[in-house]
């Protein structure tokens, strides 16, 4: 077929003359060349046994960037397993970010129509992919996040040509039921950070307890993860926790005047949703009961000094018709002292009573009894007052005036019988 317009019409060079190759169809992995590729074709004489001429035409194969990026920073960030499949959900290739030897391509991807299929590193973590077919749709998904990350949500792209020469492959990312061309024509997945919301809160105002000294630690291996003291806010942690992890807010020191919280396990969500952890710490209540030794009843009047075990005064009250009620004062796993001072009238007062408060948040009760003074009537008693020994005298001086009154009366009574006698005499 190489022959010149004159073939069969003249004598000479036929077989010499310019001719042009034309690319009519290539593999999806390539796009293609529609140059028109110039030969030129001599014939020399007829020592030449043929002629020949040789055409070198260059493929552009598509090539695509993957890159993975954190959401706030676009930072790229390794260690997030991904993959990309085709529409019918066959994979083609997978990998770890951060590192090119994981890359894995599918055993049979000659067989699914892929030709010289291959993957470079590219800039910082993300990568470079070499003979996808064009004009397909692929899904970017990301099988495992990078500890402290969400998983993303699946990228639906596809590439197709440019008439730019500098990057022969656009690529087009699906957004609902359209493609759009990509910024910079890659492809980029974003993650989330995972958020954890801790808050420590009282149990009688649900407000946050500050003075709390908290740890968080992983349940499988005993790691500390975190640890801090309760502020006013609530305490915060991004990026760190990873999804699908157990992890457990321990309460290692309550605030004084508080019962150490119960621990509280979590499971961190896979998605980039601020995750709350609430944990609630009850106040320590003692109810001191003042008893009357003789009524059985609630003793009014008496006051009391409660001392810590390091003889510091921490609280002190007078009792009354009810239980005294000591909520938010006192502090787990110490020694309490309640000393009665002074003793309501007719009552002695009673012995010091110690307590050691226990860490928990149930009311512990405390009674102490206070003994009636007995009163004898007609009793001399030591310590009587002035008004009573007055009467006393009182009475005593008039019982001895009466006394001596008597007496008087009698002896003049005897004189009188007397001198009646004697003049009886007398007259006889």
């Amino acid at each position: 077929p190489v022959m010149d317009e004159g073939y069969g019409k003249m004598e000479g060079n036929l077989n010499s003359g310019d001719y042009y190759f034309l690319e009519e169809s290539v593999s999806d992995s390539y796009y293609i060349n529609r140059e028109k590729h110039q030969v030129h074709l001599e014939y020399k004489d007829q020592k030449t046994a043929a002629v020949s001429t040789k055409a070198v035409v260059k493929e552009e194969q598509t090539e695509t960037v993957i890159s993975k990026r954190m959401i706030a920073s676009s930072v790229e960030i390794k260690d997030c397993h991904l993959k990309i499949s085709d529409k019918n959900g066959n994979e083609i290739v997978s990998w770890i970010t951060g590192d090119i030897s994981s890359v894995k391509l599918n055993e049979k991807i000659y067989e699914m129509g892929y030709d010289n299929v291959r993957v470079e590193k590219g800039d910082g973590y993300a990568v470079k992919i070499y003979g996808l077919l064009h004009d397909r749709e692929y899904t970017l998904t990301e099988t495992k996040p990078s500890d402290g990350f969400v998983t993303a949500n699946d990228i639906t792209f596809k590439l197709v040509e440019s008439d730019d020469e500098n990057a022969k492959t656009k690529v087009l990312v699906k957004n609902g039921d359209s493609f759009t061309e990509n910024v910079d024509n890659q492809v980029i997945m974003y993650d989330d950070t995972t958020k954890i919301e801790f808050s420590k809160t009282d149990i009688t105002n649900g407000k946050e307890l500050p003075g709390c000294h908290m740890q968080v630690t992983d349940k499988d291996t005993g790691k500390v993860m975190d640890e801090w003291v309760s502020l006013r806010q609530s305490h915060v942690i991004e990026g760190k926790y990873v999804v699908g992890k157990t992890y457990v807010l321990t309460e290692t020191k309550p605030r004084d005047g508080y019962a150490t919280a119960t621990s509280i396990e979590f499971t961190v969500a896979d998605d980039g949703k601020v995750q709350k952890v609430n944990m609630v710490d009850d106040t320590i209540k003692v109810e001191f009961n003042k008893i009357a030794s003789d009524t059985k009843k609630q003793l009014g009047g008496a006051k009391y000094k409660v001392y810590d075990s390091k003889d510091k005064k921490v609280y002190e009250f007078t009792t009354g018709k009810k239980a005294e009620f000591i909520e938010g004062i006192f502090k787990a796993g110490e020694t309490y002292t309640f000393k009665e001072v002074d003793a309501p009238e007719h009552y002695k007062v009673a012995k010091d009573k110690k307590i050691r408060i226990k860490d928990t948040g149930k009311v512990q009760k405390l009674t102490v009894t206070d003994e009636r003074i007995p009163v004898v009537p007609d009793t001399p008693q030591t310590g009587i007052n002035g008004r009573t020994a007055g009467m006393a005298v009182s009475l005593i001086s008039l019982l001895l005036a009466l006394g001596c009154f008597a007496c008087v009366r009698a002896k003049d009574k005897s004189k009188y019988n007397f001198k009646k006698e004697k003049d009886d005499e007398e007259d006889n």
